[in-house]
């Protein structure tokens, strides 16, 4: 650093093949709390898997969207977190 200036450095990633991605819907039960509910599921899904992106529905309090590879998908481990915590998957 000379005279105080910062660089900044910018990466660029290869996109993925989009027609090998599929989205799903999780659906919440109804309950008192439910945004609560909505960003803390979303949260514990980024946090406990790296190859997903969770993201709270944007017309409801009551689904999340999931982003995924498909092989990712069918090896059913976002169906059995959804099982676990009485999520529809849709």
């Amino acid at each position: 650093m000379s005279g105080g200036v910062q660089q900044q450095q910018l990466y660029f990633l290869g996109l993925p093949d989009l027609k090998k991605l599929c989205c799903v819907t999780m659906a919440l039960p109804e309950d008192q709390e439910l945004r609560s509910r909505q960003i803390k599921t979303c949260r514990e899904l980024i946090l406990l898997y790296s190859d997903i992106v969770a993201s709270p529905a944007l017309d409801s309090l009551s689904e999340i969207t999931v982003v995924m590879a498909m092989s990712y998908f069918q090896k059913g481990i976002v169906q059995m977190f959804a099982q676990r915590r009485s999520l529809q998957v849709g």
